[in-house]
């Protein structure tokens, strides 16, 4: 289980969002480790947690957090990453290392 900030959740959907529709992987599966239909189920559980508990709510996640998801929005869009998800390329790297140890 991992625990985030409302801000880290939210670096993390805008992750989830690019990779879902800011570019076209040939196999979203192999690249990320997860499949379209799967990443989509759990970015609405991821917004669905946002809207209930509010800046204040319980943040212990029991909605995977992909640490590949977090690496290729970094690697695809690395120039354009605060562009892109309103956050620099160091929250992204700070985020990726937490998903990396809570894995």
């Amino acid at each position: 289980m991992i625990n985030l900030s409302q801000q880290e959740i939210a670096l993390y959907r805008r992750c989830v969002n690019e990779v879902l529709a800011g570019f076209h992987a040939p196999s979203m599966e192999q690249t990320v480790g997860v499949s379209y239909a799967i990443l989509m189920k759990e970015d609405a559980a991821f917004y669905a947690l946002r809207k209930s508990s509010g800046d204040t709510g319980n943040n212990d996640l029991s909605i995977p957090v992909r640490p590949l998801v977090i690496a290729e929005a970094i690697r695809q869009f690395a120039e354009d990453f605060q562009a892109r998800t309103g956050s620099p390329v160091e929250e992204g790297y700070r985020l990726l290392e937490k998903a990396k140890k809570a894995s």
